[in-house]
């Protein structure tokens, strides 16, 4: 065991911090997920795009990736707190120091994916307007239905939906997807930062614990 009150402290604390990376990175690999497949809204989305030939197809895809990127981050934490609980348990520098070096790195990639979810959110909205607005077209008014049944709505935009043959008692889609986008993607911005905050801690509390484990190795002193 780790010798000394403080130290036992550092061990729980990290343990306990460990717990909360596999908690937080549960949730932001679910909430990612389901921010990326919930309702098909992705695949509905492009092939939409698709179908009427829009040139914003790019500033889709980098919203969609940077969702991605916290899906495949959330996955590896969640495996990272899981090595972290061991590495303290079994007092094993190695695996500490395995641990350091990964959620430093994955600190980094979450930072840099949830800056960017936030960045180009106002600019995907954009680009949903422009692409939305391609629908009111006589060719493609049809086009727009199945998001329409998705999402429950009516029409483009609140100023084209009196153009399509839908309950224009319901909202316009524009105004649903665009509502739907800021409650899922501040979920996730949300979550990401906590676990920030946690790892930090983390961090620290990993060379403390590898400082304690080699000062009980008789080779420290020789």
């Amino acid at each position: 065991m780790v010798y000394g009150c403080g130290n036992r402290m550092v061990k729980f604390l990290f343990f306990s911090a460990n717990l909360l990376i596999c908690f937080f990175g549960g949730l932001i690999f679910g909430f990612s997920m389901w921010a990326n497949l919930d309702k098909d809204f992705a695949a509905n989305l492009e092939k939409f795009a698709r179908s009427v030939h829009h040139d914003n197809l790019n500033v889709l895809a980098k919203y969609q990736a940077s969702l991605w990127v916290l899906v495949a981050i959330g996955a590896l934490l969640f495996l990272v707190g899981f090595l972290g609980c061991c590495g303290a348990m079994c007092e094993s520098t190695v695996l500490l120091s395995l641990f350091f070096v990964i959620v430093l790195i994955l600190t980094v990639i979450e930072l840099g994916a949830a800056v960017l979810a936030v960045s180009s959110k106002s600019e995907f909205k954009d680009s949903l307007r422009k692409l939305l607005g391609e629908s009111t077209d006589a060719n493609h008014l049809t086009k727009l239905r199945p998001i329409e049944d998705l999402f429950q709505c009516c029409g483009a935009t609140a100023e084209t939906k009196n153009l399509f043959d839908c309950d224009q008692s319901k909202e316009d889609c524009f105004t649903v997807i665009s509502e739907w986008i800021e409650s899922t993607g501040e979920t996730v911005v949300v979550i990401a930062f906590v676990l920030l905050a946690v790892e930090l801690f983390a961090l620290v509390f990993t060379c403390i614990l590898c400082r304690a484990f080699r000062e009980r190795s008789p080779y420290y002193y020789a």
